[in-house]
């Protein structure tokens, strides 16, 4: 087999820097006297672009790091101690065409620029989302809610759930701990004690249903403006089939070309679109179905065939991109064309697209990504 051969080396790559084939970059990492990585290591692209700069020691992360957008600003910086990430990891969107994926552009709402988790040897403690100005905003890119006095500053607000969420995870990111969550006015609506990523204790206040009951026509009027999807949800909560979402989200999905959507159309498959994204996370979290109705759903799709799991999925998808792009199908659509593609119900369905799709690229492991 033939060595790779190292492309020219661009103006800007010192000498000493080396071509790294796997990862397409060029290296520049000074070493100890065992030949272990040891003070500042830095890649650039092939194009001599900067993509990370990270400090070492013996052959560990250990220091400040910096990551790099094509264009030179800062994608992701942060800290390792002893090869674990500790402190505040912040990510930033790029204004430019971008190869870094640091930032879950996908995932969150157009107005967010910034996402800060505080992170304790790899362990998630809480995260943080601030738009362009520096203002904090939901994940979905909304003003932050007032936060009710008993709820912590570091809980997050869900807009879909309409709930607030506080609780840790392990250094794997499974649930670890006690996870609370409240309704958006301040009553707390769960307690659960969570063993690396395994549930081993519920404890749900003696008002928790009563706050469920009333809590999804609030946020149900949020996520959709009317009460289509809170009339269908109240039916699926009635009589639990997969069936009944199938059907909504299929009608959406297979819509002909000539096919016109009105909004209790659209706003059923939207909802039934956010089922199956609650239903797809291993918690539940998330999503418009309450407790008993999660739990019967759940018992169906395990039965379901994995291919046609998948195919739905894939369906629920399709449905949610024609009601939020099809100006000429999508009733829907039309109702908030005059708000702009940053409105908060766009960057919902965006939310809610990214949820039903395949997951972000990974990057290698070895440095910060």
């Amino acid at each position: 087999m033939k060595k790779p051969v190292s492309p020219p080396r661009p103006k800007g790559v010192p000498a000493a820097a080396q071509w790294m084939e796997a990862e397409q970059e060029w290296e520049l990492a000074p070493k100890d006297a065992r030949g272990k990585k040891h003070g500042k290591v830095t890649w650039w692209r092939r194009d001599a672009t900067i993509v990370c700069e990270c400090e070492y020691a013996h052959g560990v992360a250990h220091g400040a790091f910096t990551r790099y957008h094509d264009d030179g600003k800062p994608s992701r910086t942060g800290t390792f101690v002893k090869g674990k990430m500790h402190g505040i990891d912040t990510a930033y969107r790029s204004a430019t065409p971008t190869t870094e994926l640091a930032f879950p552009a996908r995932a969150f709402g157009d107005a967010v620029w910034r996402y800060e988790i505080d992170r304790d040897m790899d362990r998630v403690l809480a995260s943080r989302w601030f738009d362009k100005r520096g203002r904090p905003v939901t994940a979905t890119g909304e003003a932050m809610p007032a936060r009710p006095a008993n709820v912590p500053t570091r809980a997050t607000f869900e807009p879909i759930s309409g709930e607030w969420l506080d609780g840790e995870t392990d250094e794997s990111l499974a649930r670890h701990g006690v996870w609370r969550t409240w309704h958006k006015q301040g009553a707390l609506t769960s307690e659960v004690l969570y063993e690396h990523g395994v549930e081993k204790r519920r404890v749900e206040p003696k008002n928790a249903e009563a706050s469920r009951s009333r809590a999804p026509a609030a946020r149900r009027s949020e996520l959709f403006g009317t009460d289509c999807a809170g009339d269908w949800l109240d039916d699926l909560d009635d009589e639990p089939t997969l069936k009944s979402v199938e059907r909504a989200i299929m009608k959406a999905a297979k819509v002909g070309p000539r096919t016109y959507l009105e909004v209790d159309d659209c706003e059923a498959a939207v909802a039934a679109a956010g089922c199956i994204a609650q239903l797809s996370d291993k918690k539940g979290a998330n999503g418009p179905l309450g407790k008993d109705t999660l739990s019967a759903l759940s018992a169906q799709l395990a039965k379901m065939p994995q291919a046609r799991r998948a195919a739905l999925t894939k369906d629920a998808a399709a449905a949610v991109k024609l009601v939020l792009e099809d100006t000429k199908r999508s009733e829907l659509c039309q109702r908030h064309e005059e708000d702009g593609a940053r409105s908060p119900w766009r960057s919902q369905m965006r939310r809610l697209l990214a949820r039903l799709g395949p997951p972000p690229a990974s990057r290698p492991a070895r440095r910060p990504a």
